[in-house]
C-alpha cells in the first residue's frame, strides 16, 4: 500500500501539485489528503454565509486525530461560520 502512495504521490509532485487528494466510491468522498487534513472554507450559495467542511468520521475512512480535533474545536470556539464535519 505504501508503495502505490509513494508512486502516486510522486506523480502528483512531477505535476507540480504538493498532495495527492484520494477519493473513494462512486461519489468521489474525499478520504484524505496524503498525510495531512482537508479543511475547506466554503461561501454558502446565494449568501455571504461561510461554512467550514471536513469529511466526516462516521464512514470510517477518516482517522480521528489531535490536529483535525483541535481546528474543529477552535474554529468552533471563534463562531465565525457554520462547520460540517
Amino acid at each position: 500500500c505504501h508503495l502505490q502512495i509513494d508512486f502516486f504521490q510522486k506523480m502528483a509532485e512531477a505535476k507540480g501539485c504538493q498532495q495527492c487528494l484520494w477519493l473513494l466510491g462512486p461519489d468521489d468522498e474525499i478520504t484524505e489528503v496524503g498525510a495531512m487534513n482537508i479543511f475547506v472554507l466554503l461561501k454558502k450559495e446565494n449568501s455571504t454565509d461561510l461554512e467550514l467542511v471536513t469529511p466526516p468520521l462516521d464512514s470510517g475512512v477518516i482517522l480521528p486525530g489531535i490536529t483535525r480535533r483541535s481546528v474543529i474545536e477552535l474554529t468552533k470556539e471563534w463562531n465565525e461560520f457554520d462547520i460540517s464535519c
